[in-house]
């Protein structure tokens, strides 16, 4: 993935999380069966987790990858919804390190607590309330987690959290996908290539996926995500 992150870092088209001095991309997975792992995309020690916080059976609704490139500029601290969201657990981030991550190639900032405080917006973004970020700081400051290649990290899709500069000039590269309870409503689904209907044991999760003809672009990925709460 790496090789393919500098070809789209390089094509000005290519969607910048929070502009492009943050070097953040999105970059979705390769989607070949030969790297299609199930340990990764479907895995049983994290889906255990989440079963025991969302009830059984989960619904994997997202596949993807962000990517770090050598910047400056940090993202503010922000969450990952744009809707007033349910005040219980409903959603988990899988994510998982394709290169072992430190504070020096933008390991992502983490607010340990964050997410039982529904009331943080401002009004017309997914950012914090600066206010309401430097009265936490106080409290319970943000971590950066030293974390080796392969390490699995599980956070609350409610968790405040920030993308931090990379120092260095290799990519930094971290799947992820989200488990939402069974009873939650939305149509998102994640896509991958009929080749690959049967080829994966999902385990108790529920694979919520948008089979598409084997010429699908992987790299041209999705970005119109949509994972409101329906009436």
């Amino acid at each position: 993935m790496v090789p393919e992150a500098q070809t789209l870092y390089a094509n000005p088209q290519t969607y910048r999380n929070f502009g492009p001095r943050t070097g953040n991309i999105q970059q979705e997975p390769v989607v070949d069966e030969e790297y299609m792992f199930e340990d990764i995309i479907a895995n049983p020690w994290a889906t255990a987790i989440t079963e025991c916080m969302l009830g059984p059976n989960p619904h994997l609704r997202f596949y993807s990858a962000n990517t770090a490139f050598k910047a400056e500029d940090r993202q503010p601290v922000h969450v990952d919804v744009h809707f007033d969201f349910p005040k219980i657990p409903f959603g988990f981030c899988i994510n998982i390190n394709l290169v072992a991550t430190s504070p020096e190639n933008g390991a992502t900032e983490l607010w340990p607590g964050s997410h039982r405080d529904a009331d943080h917006r401002d009004s017309d973004s997914t950012g914090v309330i600066s206010d309401l970020v430097e009265a936490r700081r106080k409290i319970s400051p943000p971590v950066q987690p030293s974390l080796p290649k392969g390490a699995v990290i599980i956070r609350d899709f409610r968790l405040w959290h920030a993308g931090m500069p990379n120092r260095t000039d290799d990519p930094r590269v971290m799947l992820v996908t989200i488990h939402f309870p069974a009873w939650y409503r939305t149509d998102q689904k994640f896509v991958l290539p009929k080749g690959m209907q049967g080829k994966v044991d999902w385990g108790n999760l529920v694979p919520c996926v948008e089979w598409v003809d084997e010429d699908y672009d992987y790299l041209q990925g999705k970005h119109d995500h949509d994972f409101t709460l329906q009436p």
